[in-house]
């Protein structure tokens, strides 16, 4: 049986796409089209493409050409403007295209100039629900938009929500707009019985580890915080998620909180941060989501109600399983090509 040829055009191929790329290939062929370096991975085919960049703006060489080449069913989008021959492409192609990752913003030009281009594609792929309002604002047609809700493949996930917990997490990028610093200000006025109770957990890479260091000295906690580096094995990950209370991120969350809801852990941030499209997912059942960084003390005070936290916990994985899963964008991007397929 003739297998659908799906084209994805990306700007690079970054590792945690690498498993979307080869789920997809299970049922189509897949062949991604982007600026290099190369994926490691021989389950999808891909072309690499010279560009020009002009200040912010992406020329992708001899676009159409490889596209007419391979001829494809379908191809999705990366829909960023700043690509500009993807997105012209997408306006004026006579293959069937699906647009990927649209987020709306406060500029209403730009967001009327976007919606050129979603009208003219034949099904539109969400990151997540943030923008269903606006495309109904706009009347855009809603039977063309699908979810694959942004998450990363969890081989080893597991509701964890029962385990002891003695710890608060952060695991992502070191820097200045994750706010780190707040939370460690903030545990710095916390009882010396609540740091013999939980300790913090900071995970990843960044210069801005080192200020964060010198922070915990000044503040005196440098004994209960704790600076791990970048960590990539997912069993020790889950060593760290299993004996945290939280995953606690002042700043904007994005692709961390997956790994909490996969282990049932809940998530703490603030509402007043440009987020990324992940943190729909977060409601007041499954997570802690505050309104001014001037509460994090009394946040942290209420992570000692172990059973608030326990069901916290046990929804944060319910959400993983219903919309976090790494399933779940693998069917929202099915469902997106089948439509296109089928068409209208």
């Amino acid at each position: 049986m003739k297998r659908n040829k799906i084209i994805i055009l990306q700007d690079k191929i970054l590792n945690y796409r690498v498993p979307v790329y080869e789920a997809l290939s299970d049922n189509f062929d897949i062949i991604v089209l982007h600026s290099g370096p190369q994926a490691s991975s021989n389950k999808f085919k891909q072309v690499v493409l010279k560009t020009v960049k002009i200040n912010n703006f992406v020329w992708a060489l001899n676009l159409s050409n490889e596209i007419n080449k391979l001829n494809p069913d379908a191809v999705i989008v990366m829909f960023d403007l700043h690509w500009v021959n993807y997105c012209l492409f997408s306006l004026k192609s006579s293959y069937k295209t699906i647009l990927w990752g649209n987020r709306y913003n406060r500029k209403e030009l730009l967001n009327k100039v976007k919606n050129v281009f979603l009208n003219r594609a034949d099904a539109i792929l969400q990151y997540s629900d943030a923008d269903d309002e606006k495309f109904m604002h706009y009347h855009l047609d809603m039977n063309k938009v699908f979810k694959a809700w942004n998450t990363v493949k969890v081989s080893n996930h597991e509701d964890c929500s029962e385990l002891k917990k003695t710890s608060i997490l952060y695991v992502g990028r070191a820097q200045p707009r994750k706010k780190i610093d707040l939370l460690l200000r903030a545990y710095a006025e916390m009882g010396k019985e609540f740091k013999e109770i939980f300790s913090i957990d900071i995970i990843g890479a960044g210069a801005h580890n080192e200020v964060l260091m010198n922070l915990s000295s000044e503040l005196g906690i440098n004994e209960y915080v704790n600076f791990h580096g970048p960590v990539y094995s997912e069993s020790e990950l889950k060593h760290y998620f299993n004996k945290a209370v939280c995953y606690f991120s002042p700043g904007p969350v994005g692709l961390g909180l997956v790994h909490a809801q996969a282990y049932g852990v809940p998530v703490v941030t603030c509402n007043n941060e440009y987020h990324g499209p992940e943190f729909r997912s977060l409601t007041l059942a499954n997570s802690i989501v505050y309104s001014d960084h001037s509460e994090i003390f009394d946040v942290l005070s209420s992570l000692n109600n172990n059973n608030v936290m326990k069901e916290l916990g046990r929804k944060s994985y319910d959400t993983y399983l219903t919309k976090s899963n790494f399933s779940v964008m693998i069917n929202g991007f099915t469902q997106a090509i089948n439509y296109t397929l089928i068409g209208k």
